[in-house]
């Protein structure tokens, strides 16, 4: 059996509805507009219509009439009904709260604004800036590098600032070996032998003449 879902169209209006909507529209223009896009009109007008009286007409007079009664007998409660819709409607917390603030967000653009200054480019992004960046970072490194000048010790002060003192062996009276202790003498030793080696007795003679004085 064929069940008919096809409602017949009447000529009749539900008043309360009107009354709901113009209700709904004043309590609109005092909420904050971020809550606004958290919000469907139609879900809050549907909640309170459901908490409210039916008020039907079939004609101009009874519509004027069921208008102007809800508006003196009814006002408070149709108030109160869209007030209501409004709250159930901002229960879901997923709705109502506001997301967290990301302070690196923040920073970055701060960052990126500073860049374009620098770089006098309004319209830069960040893929721009990083090239900018890598070729001026490249420029910078195809320069050789310099050593930063270094304060002397106070060993090497010491050196320049003393007087010139002439080294072992550069005089050419002296050899090149020293006796140790006689630092600073006059007088040097002097190597007459190699090691090893035996003394000549060359030049050695008893009946020299130095002897004889």
């Amino acid at each position: 059996m064929k069940i008919d879902h096809d409602v017949p169209r009447h000529a009749y209006v539900n008043v309360m509805e009107l009354l709901v909507s113009e209700e709904v529209e004043k309590q609109v223009k005092t909420m904050q507009p971020r809550m606004l896009k958290y919000l469907k009109r139609v879900e809050v007008e549907t909640y309170a219509l459901n908490r409210l009286p039916s008020l039907y007409a079939s004609s101009e007079k009874g519509r004027q009439l069921q208008y102007e009664k809800a508006k003196r007998e009814l006002h408070n409660q149709i108030k109160s009904a869209v007030r209501q819709a409004f709250a159930a409607v901002q229960v879901d917390p997923i709705r109502a709260s506001e997301p967290l603030h990301n302070q690196q967000d923040d920073a970055a653009s701060v960052a990126l604004s500073a860049l374009r200054d620098l770089l006098k480019q309004p319209d830069l992004n960040w893929d721009g800036a990083i090239n900018r960046l890598r070729s001026l970072l490249g420029r910078r490194g195809d320069q050789p590098p310099t050593a930063p000048a270094q304060e002397p010790s106070h060993r090497t002060r010491y050196r320049n600032d003393a007087p010139d003192m002439a080294a072992p062996g550069t005089d050419p009276d002296h050899g090149h070996y020293w006796r140790p202790g006689t630092y600073g003498s006059e007088v040097s030793w002097k190597k007459t032998h190699n090691p090893g080696s035996a003394p000549s007795n060359s030049n050695f003679d008893w009946n020299d003449s130095r002897y004889s004085q």
